[in-house]
């Protein structure tokens, strides 16, 4: 199941999902962002889906017709480790992206709902920085 395509955001932003169309210009953005690993490219939900057989959920945040944020997420059930969205799975980096703090904030509340929608055990985000230290 995917979310919908466009959830309104503060500051005219737009949620949207990855697709086909949409990779060169996620991939453009992942190579200007100074967090931007390797793990965090449109490719890895080929990988995801194709050879692992898991959902992805990789979503964008735009504004303006230009990429603000990004986060890729894949869905896990696993027997041993139980059922997960995490932002990468089988990666070592691949959180959230973004320009401003409204845009992560808009992509952390999807991945929060996303996580409430499908009922995993639980959500993990593989950023860099230490956003929620309570969490």
């Amino acid at each position: 199941m995917r979310p919908a395509a466009d959830t309104a955001g503060g500051a005219g932003m737009t949620l949207h999902m990855l697709d086909v169309a949409s990779s060169d210009r996620w991939n453009e953005f992942v190579r200007a962002h100074p967090e931007g690993t390797f793990f965090h490219l449109a490719q890895w939900q080929i990988v995801l889906e194709r050879a692992y057989k898991h959902p992805s959920f990789h979503c964008y945040v735009e504004s303006q017709g230009k990429i603000r944020g990004v986060l890729p997420l894949g869905q896990i059930r696993s027997r041993l480790f139980g059922h997960s969205l995490i932002s990468t799975p089988f990666c070592v980096y691949g959180g959230i992206l973004a320009e401003s703090d409204e845009a992560w904030r808009m992509l952390e509340a999807h991945a929060c709902e996303l996580a409430r929608h499908l009922r995993v055990d639980y959500l993990k985000m593989r950023t860099r920085q230490l956003r929620h230290p309570d969490w």
